[in-house]
């Protein structure tokens, strides 16, 4: 690209603040272009050398400074827009520190913008720090009527990496917010995107104890089982619904949607087509979502459909740790399915093979064991020599 390399020619302080931000904006929109992911971190470069100034970043504005975030957060495996983005959230922290704790002048999206940005680097602390000042500021500010159904879903996808009170509070806040407007005719469940409404409810998973969440989880199952919009979402949104549906496995409604996504994984003809387009991570947090209803046929049917595909494909060395132990986990709760016990065993030979069980944590080790123990005389023979 003509004007990324351009960029990458460009010496330091040639180019003005709101030029930097417009080219950050601009190039994020091509993220896979190896030519503007340069000239990116070129830019971040120059943030941080403006952050060891004396002014810092003081000279860019509040929109600015979400659109960088924002623009940096598209490259989120690179070392220097990960520094830049941690150098932005340091500078709201220093805003927030001299405007009596509080966040002000930016409008939702620029809150939603930012929160989204820096939830990209959850390991970075000074990136949590600014995304709870953000939550804090949303849960005091009581302007949630203002935001966006999309932009709802940014903050409490951002809120979840950081589960602790504040964004606990932040989310909650959210969460009501939803339940108004399932009930308000002008504002409701219908005008969410398929996407948003999935990043709600993995979001809102992350406090399965807080009864406003739980609320607003029951009230988007509604939707999803009232509407018939199912087929609209991707494999991985059917994932997380499952996965957030699961958390509150005791509620009917809760039940009946993860039931409905069973079905439309099965499809009409129960041939469970579908199931292609998952990936291995979507795979096993639907069966565990299936398990939470064991005495369920179609939740049954479609996880021995999941145990077919794993067996069939022979792609059980490209799972990770963690989802070898929950499908486990999971096909143990159908104990006389013969394709269960299959898959099963196709995972202990998988472990074994690769000598892999050093790299399990206890818990994923227990429940390995808790599933093989479901068929013992399956598994015996192939865990008696180790």
């Amino acid at each position: 690209m003509i004007v990324g390399g351009a960029i990458e020619r460009l010496g330091p302080h040639r180019r003005a603040r709101s030029c930097e931000v417009n080219l950050v904006n601009g190039f994020s929109k091509w993220a896979d272009n190896p030519t503007c992911s340069r000239a990116t971190i070129a830019l971040a470069n120059e943030i941080l050398d403006r952050d060891r100034r004396v002014e810092r970043l003081s000279i860019f504005n509040n929109q600015e400074l979400a659109n960088l975030v924002n623009g940096f957060s598209k490259w989120p495996g690179t070392t220097h827009c990960g520094q830049a983005t941690a150098a932005i959230a340091g500078e709201i922290l220093r805003r927030r520190a001299n405007s009596n704790g509080r966040i002000y002048g930016f409008t939702p999206q620029e809150l939603a913008n930012l929160a989204n940005g820096l939830s990209k680097w959850p390991d970075d602390p000074t990136c949590g720090q600014a995304t709870v000042a953000i939550a804090d500021e949303v849960d005091r500010s009581d302007r949630l009527t203002q935001f966006t159904p999309q932009q709802l879903a940014n903050l409490v996808n951002a809120f979840s990496k950081w589960p602790g009170a504040t964004c606990g509070q932040a989310t909650a806040a959210i969460a009501n917010e939803i339940h108004r407007r399932r009930v308000d005719p002008n504002d409701r469940l219908s005008n969410f995107e398929p996407q948003e409404l999935a990043s709600l409810v993995n979001g809102f998973s992350k406090w399965p104890d807080n009864s406003a969440c739980g609320q607003a989880i029951v009230a988007i199952a509604g939707e999803v089982c009232g509407n018939g919009r199912l087929s609209e979402f991707a494999p991985q949104h059917l994932s997380n619904l499952g996965n957030g549906f699961s958390k509150w496995s005791d509620d009917p409604t809760c039940g009946q949607a993860t039931v409905a996504i069973a079905n439309e994984i099965l499809g009409p003809d129960r041939r469970a087509d579908r199931l292609s387009n998952f990936e291995n991570q979507d795979l096993a947090r639907l069966v565990i979502a299936f398990s939470k209803w064991p005495d369920d046929p179609t939740c049954g049917q479609a996880t021995v459909s999941i145990a077919d595909k794993v067996c069939d494909n022979n792609q059980l060395s490209s799972f990770n740790e963690q989802d070898l132990a929950n499908l486990v986990n999971a096909f143990s709760k159908w104990p006389e399915e013969t394709t269960c016990g299959q898959a099963t065993v196709a995972i202990v030979k998988e472990v074994l093979a690769s000598d892999r069980l050093s790299s399990f944590n206890n818990q994923e080790l227990a429940n390995l064991v808790n599933g093989f123990s479901k068929w013992p005389k399956w598994t015996a023979g192939k865990l008696r020599s180790r």
